[in-house]
Formats: C-alpha cells, structure tokens, sequence
C-alpha cells in the first residue's frame, strides 16, 4: 500500500510563472485528498502546477509516478503540457529540498528523475509530430513497465563474448553471426526472452502486465507471425500500418499504400488491439534504452540501422547520388537490419542507413524468436520523413561492407560498440 506524506509534512507547491515569486501551500489531510488534487481539472496554469506537484510528492516509497495517470478517469491532460511543467519544476529542486523533510529527498529525487526522462521522451515525440493521445499512453506504460519490475529483468549489454566458454578463434562465425549472445551474467538471449515474455509464477513478465491491463501477448505474436509467413501488407499488417498512420499529426496519405491504397481506410485495430501494440512499444522502448548492443547510442537515443531497397524506387523518387541524405514516402512501418544485408545476392538493389530514433522503432524480432538475434530485424515507422544516406548498390562487392557491419565497425557514420 503506498504510503502519502504525513500530514505534518507541508507540500511547497510553486507556482511557475517567471513573473511570480509567490508560494503557497496545500496540507495532505489523506488519501483522499491527494486522489482528489490529482483528478481535478487542470484549465490554467496554476492547476497545472499543483497537478504536477501533487504527482511528483503524492508517494514517498514508491519511486515510480504512477500517479500522474491514477484517478484521471475521463479527465484529459495533454502530456506535452505536462512534460513542460516537469521541466520547470525540475529546475527548481533546491527550492523543493529546502522545503520538504530530508529524509524524503532521495524519493523524492527518484521520482523527479523518472518524471524527468518520460517528459524528455514526450517533448522529442512532440517535435516529431505525434499526437499527444498516444503518447500519454505511451509513457503511462513505460513508468507502469519499470513499476512492474520488468525492466529490472531486461540485461544491460548483449555479446557472444558474454557466453560462459567463447573461445574467439573457434567461435569467430558466432560472433559474427549473433547466434544468441548472453547478458553481462553469462544468460543467453533465449532464456532471458523467456523469462521476459512467457508468464512464470505471477512474476514480472510483459504476459502478465498485458493481461493486467486487459489485453493480450497473443496479439503482438498474431501479427508478428502473419508479418514473417505471409508479408508485411498482410491483413493484421494493414490493420496495423493504418493505426500508426493517423498516431502523428502527418496526413496518412503522405504515406506509402502500394496496391493496398484502398484498403487502408477499411483498416483498423480495435481498442484491446490497440492497447497490447502501446504497451509492446513501450516495452521496446525499454529494451532500447537499457540493452548495449552495436550501433545502439542510447545517449542519443537512436539506432543506425540499414535496409535494401530496389533501385528503380529511389529513382522514381530522383534519389541518385550516394552519400546525400534523403527523405521519401515509405508504408507506414518498414522492416529494418542491423548488422544483416538482406537480399544482398540480388541485383539493382540499394544499401540505405539512417539513424532512428529509438520511438519509432515498434518491433525486434528477437524479442519473440531469440534465435533470430543472427538477423536483428527491426520494425521501424519510417513513414515519409525518416532521413536517409543511400551509399551503396548490390551491384558492388559488398562481403567488406558485410564484415564490418557484423564487426561492429560499419557504414553507420563511425559508429562502434557504443556504450
């Protein structure tokens, strides 16, 4: 049960006007009172503060700020407004440990520092043209994820030098391959996907945070298998390509539809669907921010990851000089590789690389088929607007530009095992 600031402890509740010094209080008689702060209306800046606030002090054991989404049934809050008011008050925490009991400060710090990334996180969606629906529920499941203990689970670095026994001259091709690499303890991938995944004993498992939210694993491993037998414009494909065209605030016209330009219309996901690919994203979202693999700079939050594409597309699209960065219509989603060139034993196909951000990734193969970490197939949202370097053509010999790519050391503008 969490635990609300005592009653003789005051919550400092400033109000972040740059014109205004004032200060004012509110005392936390109970429970109650705390829900009924953070389900009030928030129509002016002020309530928004205490909002914020109320959130941020509403909880002195648990260092996760769950409350910024309980008891708001039916009361909206734009997260991008939010995210801005938690980094005004993240600039006043001197004030706020002057005002608050020591002793909660280092919860207190928890929670701001959660509260801050998640407002970071929203911000740069923001930018990116998102809608602030998804994206509040987006991040609410990101702190629930971490809330979970799921995250906990998730390993900071993967490698097959990891593996208990590697011996590098014999297990070369291994290395090279990506054939289940192990944690920093020695786990392999597949048993740490199982564990992550499958449902064991009622414990932290994205299954059983799925099923507490009302939907269904099953869902995500629907669509992931009807997109690796069928094709990526299968039926559950389309569903989905089209709930992520209308996500952001680009006309989903501007994206590509092929021959499926008339479905795409018909073509939905209901809203227990809906909430099990939220939640997957979040906890891809999760697994990219905490897991060192190559070419993943989670500093900067983005992966540089290739893809072939025909080169007839790119010149219908007059893309013809390598080594220019380029924009142009894509489907709503696109598989992606990270250290593989598929297709690199056909003809006439291009070589692309771009650097993408880690929110528009929705999709790791391996996290359903841990054996298929050898390929790393990502699935991206490139949509219209994800900038490109086209630098190469399967027409070349590309077996050094293969090497390096599995080495660690590839095309991706320097990029090395980045920690």
């Amino acid at each position: 049960m969490k635990k609300i600031i005592p009653t003789a402890i005051y919550l400092i509740l400033i109000p972040l006007f740059s014109f205004s010094n004032s200060v004012f209080g509110y005392e936390s008689q109970n429970e109650e009172d705390y829900n009924n702060l953070l389900a009030a209306q928030c129509n002016t800046q002020e309530d928004l503060s205490i909002f914020v606030f109320g959130a941020l002090f509403a909880n002195t054991e648990n260092p996760y700020p769950v409350e910024l989404w309980e008891h708001r049934d039916n009361i909206q809050i734009n997260i991008f407004d939010v995210a801005r008011e938690i980094k005004s008050i993240a600039n006043l925490r001197d004030k706020i440990f002057s005002s608050t009991n020591e002793s909660n400060h280092e919860i207190i710090l928890q929670r701001l520092s959660q509260m801050e990334d998640i407002a970071d996180r929203a911000l740069i969606m923001e930018a990116d043209k998102w809608k602030a629906e998804y994206v509040n529920e987006l991040m609410k499941h990101i702190i629930g994820i971490r809330h979970a203990g799921i995250s906990d689970l998730i390993p900071n670095f993967v490698s097959p030098s990891n593996c208990k026994g590697y011996n590098p001259d014999r297990d070369y091709r291994k290395l090279k391959n990506f054939i289940n690499p192990c944690d920093e303890n020695g786990e392999h991938w597949s048993s740490l996907t199982e564990l992550l995944i499958r449902p064991h004993n009622q414990g932290p498992s994205i299954t059983n945070y799925m099923k507490m939210h009302g939907t269904d694993i099953f869902i995500v491993w629907s669509w992931w298998e009807s997109q690796t037998m069928d094709s990526s414009w299968c039926r559950k494909c389309l569903n989905l390509k089209a709930f992520y065209s209308n996500q952001r605030t680009l006309n989903p016209e501007t994206y590509y539809w092929g021959q499926y330009e008339s479905l795409w219309l018909k073509s939905h996901l209901d809203e227990t669907e809906a909430k099990a690919f939220i939640i997957w994203h979040a906890y891809v979202q999760e697994v990219l921010s905490k897991t060192q693999f190559y070419y993943n700079n989670r500093t900067a939050k983005q992966v540089c990851l290739i893809r072939t594409i025909g080169l007839q597309s790119l010149k219908v699209n007059g893309i013809t000089e390598q080594g220019v960065e380029y924009t142009m219509p894509n489907a709503p989603y696109d598989s992606f590789s990270h250290t593989n060139i598929f297709g690199k034993n056909g003809k006439d196909l291009a070589i692309i690389e771009s650097q993408v951000p880690h929110h528009r990734i929705i999709h790791l193969y391996s996290l359903l088929d841990s054996m298929s970490f050898a390929e790393t197939e990502f699935v991206v949202l490139a949509g219209p607007d994800l900038p490109f370097d086209y630098f190469y053509t399967t027409n070349d010999d590309i077996s050094l530009l293969q090497a390096q790519l599995q080495e660690g050391i590839g095309v991706c503008k320097g990029y090395k095992l980045n920690k």
